[in-house]
This record gives structure tokens, sequence and C-alpha cells, in this order.
């Protein structure tokens, strides 16, 4: 009884889990159809009782037996032969009493049994259910004798003549529900007290044909006195076999046998009598000798409803009197009487195999294993779609596809990573100067100086200019127009040596971009291919070039001036050192009266102003001569003079800069050239890097968004799992242990034949 018990406790929870699931997230099916198939199975187990009918002739002590196991008087047990009410004993925590109406009451009815009951002081309430369908009862006081005197006033015989206010009343229900929180009660089992009748087989039809065919068991109260009474066998005969209900058979009042008369295997006394009875009809009858009296008074007493005092003053109980003496030396001698008479009613053996084969045994609307076969079904139900979803959430086709492309992904990145590499190394060994791909490069700045330094300049520049400034048709031409014609024409050629040289490094420029354009186009085809365009420096205007010589000539008078003076100088002195030689220069000088007059007669009359004065003569005589000297080679320096100026002019333009009329500084074409290349190279080299840059980085966001998708897929996939599992697993276990209790194979879904379920007893249908 206890496993059954705790495996109806279960299914209850377990009702109510599976309800609370419909409330999770992952539940996809219509939650109201299967709450309501829940609650009907909760009430079913709630309300769905296993039904014990007792039958038997009048006095056989029916009534007793139930008030025994119910343990206090709770039925009426009177001499007089009982109406042909059904009452149902049922436990429940609220104390009341049910009429299940086949008519309609008036209020004059209600207030009739209102007053009744009043006058017994039960505090019983009296009111109609909501449908009209049934009187219900409920007491103040939870007392047996309430129900007790409830029930005699509704169901007895005498109550007609002692009650006859609610004569009309009794008329109008014929099955009667008693609630009580008995302990000696399990909640799933409905103990059905049927009228008395003068023998069995005078049963009413409306036991036989209704009450019977939805019972689990019928319990078959036999006197000790006539148990092989040949008129009990034609009833026996309908509900064992035509009914295919199981059968204790009962024989009351043990108490009044002696020892050797109870054998309940049937080989003598009473139980001998009622086999040879059913015999054809029942096979091993399952004979209970008990006495419903002694195990009532022992439930009284254990309760201490009764005392010991009237036990010993009640002449139908008789205890030894060497065991009542014993009992005196009991701390508790009213529970030593208990359990005294426990024992000899025989009552513990009965009512451990009604549980037993209720439990174990009976499939006819076994109410727990019917739930459990529910549950088992609706757990099933419930874990296959989440089942599915695990099962999708382990194998994600998606994360095979991203392992693959990533794989693919990361090889194409390191591929066009590598030929990136060699792309711009190759573009920076070609542009900056280098071997590369069996070629040696001289770089940008490489052909730009190697163009413009002094040596080549020289060569290709320098030379031919003075060549073709030095010949006597181009200078003579050149001189008549102040040399204008001939500063034009040098821009001409300097345009032409400057085109060639630009040319020259636009040419290497765009060969090797064009290069690098085509290695970097196989990796990135969608890339800008059209070059910049050549780069072109500005050079300054040559501007006017003199071929003046005055300077010159003031050069050659001052440099003859000096060099006659010294002269003039030194012979004067050596002159007026000697006596001989003075007189003969201060005649010399006398004969100059100009002279003489301008340096004054005193100062001539010294040597060393005699000196002086030949050194100033010979000053003048030396500048003239070299005035004279500068005029004959005149036209060979002014050429010489020209070419210089105009290869000056073209080397600060070309090679050194300058600084301008206003002190800025003028850079040559050389670092103008320098710079642009070194710009290009940079600008281009970005460009290209920028675009190789873009592709590589469009697969590595690839790649990102491939390891974003892949560990988003991981992480919902470790949710779902870390989620689902539990669940499913918690499912399984239910219907596991609901199929355990249930007795089903496995992955049965419903219950095996013969194992349905039976309408559930409640307050109106009884």
């Amino acid at each position: 009884m206890n496993t059954h018990l705790e495996n109806r406790a279960w299914a209850f929870s377990s009702l109510d889990e599976l309800e609370a699931f419909l409330q999770d997230e992952d539940f996809e099916r219509n939650a109201d159809e299967e709450r309501a198939a829940i609650h009907r199975k909760r009430r079913e187990l709630k309300d769905g009782k296993y039904r014990v009918v007792f039958v038997g002739s009048f006095n056989v002590g029916k009534s007793t037996l139930i008030n025994a196991m119910l343990g206090d008087l709770y039925l009426p047990t009177v001499l007089e032969e009982c109406t042909t009410k059904i009452i149902h004993v049922i436990r429940d925590d609220e104390m009341r009493t049910v009429l299940n109406l086949v008519e309609v009451v008036t209020e004059a009815e209600l207030s009739a049994l209102t007053e009744l009951l009043h006058a017994y002081d039960t505090g019983a309430q009296v009111t109609l259910d909501d449908e009209h369908h049934a009187i219900v009862i409920r007491y103040a006081y939870a007392s047996a004798a309430s129900v007790r005197q409830t029930l005699e006033a509704l169901t007895t015989m005498r109550a007609d003549e002692d009650y006859p206010q609610i004569r009309s009343l009794r008329e109008k229900f014929d099955e009667v529900a008693v609630y009580v929180p008995a302990e000696g009660l399990v909640e799933d089992i409905s103990l059905v007290d049927s009228p008395g009748t003068h023998s069995i087989n005078e049963t009413h039809t409306r036991i036989a044909e209704e009450i019977i065919p939805h019972s689990h068991l019928v319990v078959c109260m036999l006197d000790s006195q006539n148990a092989g009474n040949e008129q009990n066998r034609e009833f026996i005969e309908r509900v064992v076999q035509h009914c295919r209900r199981k059968m204790f058979f009962v024989i009351n009042k043990s108490d009044q046998l002696n020892p050797d008369e109870i054998d309940e295997t049937g080989r003598r006394g009473p139980a001998k009598d009622l086999a040879r009875c059913l015999e054809e009809v029942v096979s091993n009858p399952e004979v209970f000798f008990i006495s419903s009296l002694y195990g009532l008074v022992s439930a009284q007493l254990e309760s201490g409803r009764m005392s010991i005092e009237e036990v010993d003053a009640d002449n139908k109980v008789t205890i030894p009197y060497a065991v009542r003496r014993a009992m005196e030396d009991e701390a508790e001698p009213a529970q030593a009487a208990a359990a005294y008479l426990l024992e000899e009613s025989r009552l513990p053996r009965l009512k451990k195999r009604l549980f037993e084969y209720l439990y174990t045994e009976n499939r006819e609307g076994a109410i727990v294993e019917s739930v459990c076969c529910f549950l088992d079904s609706l757990a099933w139900k419930f874990a296959r779609p989440l089942e599915v979803q695990l099962e999708m959430a382990r194998n994600v086709p998606r994360l095979g596809d991203i392992a693959a492309e990533r794989a693919e992904a990361t090889q194409e990145l390191e591929r066009r990573t590598r030929a990136a590499e060699e792309v711009m190394n190759g573009y920076r060994l070609a542009s900056a100067g280098g071997e590369h791909g069996g070629r040696s490069y001289p770089g940008y700045e490489g052909l730009v100086n190697s163009h413009l330094n002094r040596d080549s300049v020289e060569k290709l520049f320098f030379t031919p200019l003075r060549e073709w400034i030095l010949r006597d048709g181009n200078f003579d031409s050149g001189q008549r127009g102040a040399f204008k014609a001939l500063s034009k024409s040098l821009e001409q050629r300097l345009d032409a040596y400057m085109g060639k040289i630009q040319s020259d490094v636009n040419n290497q420029i765009a060969s090797v971009e064009q290069h690098a354009l085509n290695t970097a186009g196989e990796i990135a085809p969608e890339m800008d291919t059209a070059q910049d365009p050549p780069i072109a420096v500005r050079r300054n205007e040559v501007g006017e070039v003199s071929a003046g010589l005055g300077a010159s000539y003031a050069a050659f008078f001052i440099e003859g001036a000096v060099v006659a003076g010294a002269i003039a100088a030194g012979v004067a002195a050596f002159m007026m050192s000697k006596p001989e030689l003075a007189v003969d220069l201060e005649g010399f000088l006398a004969r100059l009266p100009g002279l003489t007059a301008a340096l004054g007669g005193p100062f001539i009359a010294t040597t060393s102003s005699a000196a002086a004065v030949c050194g100033i003569a010979g000053g003048l005589v030396g500048g003239l001569i070299g005035i004279l000297w500068r005029s004959f080679t005149a036209a060979s320096a002014r050429r010489t003079k020209l070419a210089q100026r105009f290869c000056n002019k073209v080397d600060q333009l070309l090679l050194r800069g300058y600084r301008d009329g206003v002190g800025k500084q003028v850079d040559s074409v050389r670092d103008q050239l320098l710079e642009a290349v070194a710009t290009r190279r940079a600008d281009f080299g970005g460009a290209v890097r920028a675009s190789l840059d873009a592709v590589i980085q469009d697969i590595d966001d690839q790649l990102g968004s491939l390891r974003y998708e892949e560990e988003d897929l991981k992480q919902k996939q470790t949710e779902t799992i870390a989620r689902l599992e539990p669940k499913v697993a918690r499912l399984k276990e239910v219907a596991r242990q609901a199929r355990d209790i249930a007795n089903l194979g496995h992955g049965a879904a419903s219950p095996p034949s013969g194992l349905s379920p039976q309408p559930a007893a409640t307050e109106l249908n009884v």
C-alpha cells in the first residue's frame, strides 16, 4: 500500500510538472488541449476510486465492517433493514455528506432537512450545488456522530416513521456520498455499503446491474452460521462469471466460532460449506474469517473513543480472564486490549489482501497505472520535439560549411598576402633600385641622378653648348640681338634635353608601374589600372645673359698700372742712388714742367719723391698697355665668357638651384625630379598597397564574418544543448518511471488491453 501511495503522489507531482512544462519556451504543441487532458487525468487520479462494494444479507455486519475499517462509527448499524440507499464512503479532508438527486427538491424540503440537522446540534450547513444536482451537507464539527445521525435520518428504514418531515426528500435521491477524514481509509478507495436484504440473492437490481459492474472488488459478507446458503449461489455466479468481478468471501462473526472452525482452506467448518456451495462457480475462493465487531471496538479503544471499562461491560466482546488480567500489568491496558482485539478480529489480513489485490493484481480501471500510461505517453510526446531540436543543435550542417569556407578563405588569404608582398617587394626594388626578376633596376632616383649629374650634363649638354656658342656665326648673330635669340635657342636646347630626361624617367616609371599593375591585377581584379599622368617639372627661364667686357678692361688697366708702376719706381730708386744717374733723372724730370708743378718743386728734390713720380708714370703707361692688350683679345674672351655664363645659368637650373631676386630658394630641375619621383613612388605604392590590402581585408572580413557566425552558432548550439538536454532527460525520466509504475513494455505509449480507465467519481456522480 505504501508503494501504491508513493506512486500516486508521484503521479500527481508529475502531472503538475508536465503542466508547468506547457509554459516552457520550448513547448511546441497546443497548450490548451494538453492542459485540458492533464486536468482530466488529475481529476481522474483525485476523484477516481477503486470501488469496493460490500454485499450481504440483512444484519450480516457490512456497516460494522466498514466502520471498523474507518476506525469509528460513521455508518448507522441498526437491526432494521436499511432502505435502498447506496452509501459511498470516500476519504477527504473536508467532512461532508452529498445526496445525489434524481428529482428537483423544494425550498421547503431543504428547510426541513436544515431544521432537523440543527436539532441534532451538528452545526450542519445544507446547500445545493451550482447545478442543483446534489445536496451538500457540511459540518461545523467534524465528528463521526454528525455523519451517523445524518445517515440515520436519511437512509434507515425507520426514518420514514421517525422523521416524517423529510419523507418526500428521501424519495428524491438514490445515492449518498460520505466524505470523511478517516485515517483508516486511503484517498483512492471508495467503500460502497449496499442495502441489506434477507438474502444476497435479493440484492437490488441497481446494485447488481450498475454498481457492481463498475466496481473493482466485491466483498461478499456471509454469516458464519449459514455461509453455505444455496440462495447465494445464483448471485455469486452472476457477479463472478457474468460481471467478471473479483469477489472476496468474508465470513463475519468469527468471534462466535470455535478455533477449529476457522479454516480458510475450506477443509472444515463454514469455509467447507461455502466451498461446497460454490463448486463450478468459483475456483479456489478467497475466504476470510473476521470479527467486524472486534475490529471496530479495537479502533475505538485505540483512538480513545471507548474505554476499557465499556469494553468489559459489553457482553458481545469477550476477552479471556487470564488475558484481561495480564492487560492490567501493562502501562496502557486500553492499548493492550485494542491490540488483542485487533488481532482476534483478523481484520489486518483482510485489509492487507484488499490493498494488495487492488494495487497489484487488479487491472480493471487501475487508476494510477492508467494515469501513468498517460504520463508515459505525454512525456514522450513532449520530449520528442525537444529531441529533434537537440539533434539539430548537435548536428548543424552550417558549421561544417563554415569550417570548409574558413579553410578555403584562410588559404586564399595566405596566397594573396604572399602574392601582395611579392608585388610590393618587386615594385619597391624596381622603383627604388635593386635586382628583381633577373633584371637590375636603377630606381627612379638613380635614373634621375644618372641623367642629371655633373659629368652627364657636362658631356651631354655643356660641351655641345660651348661648341655651339663659340661658333662665329652663332655668336655674331646672337650679339646683334643682345644675345636674346641665343638665349631663346638655348632654352629650346634645354627643353629638348629636359624632355629627353623626363621621357626616360617617365618611361621607366610607366614600365615599372605597368608591371606592378599587371601582377597586382591578378590579386585584385577590381583595382583601378589607370596610370597617373607622366611626371613633368618646370624650369625657370634662362633670362638675359650679358657678354660685356667693361669690367675686364678696368681689370687689365689696373693690372698693367700696378705692374708697370712698380717696375718704374724700382728703376727710379736705383738711379737716384747713383749720383751720376740722379742728375740725369732730375734733369729729365725738370724737363717735365707739368709734372713738376703737380708734385711741387720740393718734392722732386728728394730721391724718394723722384721714385714715386717714376712709379706713377710707369703705372699710367702700364694701364694703357693693359687696355691695349685687352682690346686685342676681346672677341675671343667674349665668346668664352658668354658660353661660361650660359653654362653657369643652366647649371643652376638643372643641378644646383639658386636664390631669386627676393632671396627665395629655387630648386633645381634635378631636385624637383627627385622629389616628384619620390612622391610618385610613394603615392603609387600606397595606391597599389591599398588596393591589395582592400582585397586582403575583404577576405579577412569574410574570415571574420565566418568566425563570428561560427562562434554565434556554437554559442547558440551550446546554449540550446544546455537548455534542452536537462529537459529531455527529465521528460524521459518521467516517462521511464511512469512506464515502470504502469508495468508497460519499452516505448509503450498507451495502456495495454483491458487497462482503460473508468469514469471518475465526483460529488454529483458517485
